[in-house]
């Protein structure tokens, strides 16, 4: 038990928890107005954080790394036709992340960008890992390209 308890303290994460600070925050929205009152919240918070000495980068996670938030079917680039509806979509696990994150994380973006301003409630950006990028777009540049999601499952579950 003991070298088992050792060899999990050496086990990579995917990403660094050193000098983290780690806040819950359970805002629920109830409506569509709800949830822009909680992102206004959340933009105000992280510009009065940014602006405390020592904050070196701010991220936001709905759920811890590794731990699912929603899974979802997803197609590429357009939704099926009548005649393929009755095929088996991908799936997906989403997980929402503020911009930042990733830097806070130490987790490297090997293509593509961050999220950013440029990312709102009308216009989505998605960061997908190295699995779902050689299974959905094998021999091709997925950057650009279009995922259609809708979730299956709350939570992952």
């Amino acid at each position: 038990m003991t070298k088992s308890l050792v060899a999990l303290n050496h086990v990579t994460l995917g990403f660094r928890p050193e000098n983290l600070l780690v806040m819950e925050i359970n805002a629920q929205a109830r409506d569509f107005e709800a949830a822009r009152r909680i992102a206004r919240f959340h933009q105000t918070l992280f510009a009065e954080l940014a602006a405390l000495p020592g904050i070196s980068a701010l991220g936001s996670l709905i759920s811890p790394p590794g731990k699912p938030f929603l899974k979802a079917d997803y197609w590429i680039d357009r939704l099926p036709t009548a005649g393929e509806g009755n095929a088996s979509p991908p799936q997906a696990i989403l997980s929402p992340v503020a911009p930042g994150t990733f830097k806070v994380l130490g987790i490297p973006l090997l293509r593509g960008r961050d999220f950013d301003d440029r990312d709102t409630e009308k216009t989505f950006a998605a960061v997908i890992n190295e699995t779902l990028a050689r299974k959905s777009f094998p021999g091709q540049d997925p950057i650009g390209r279009v995922l259609l999601a809708h979730s299956t499952t709350p939570n992952g579950r």
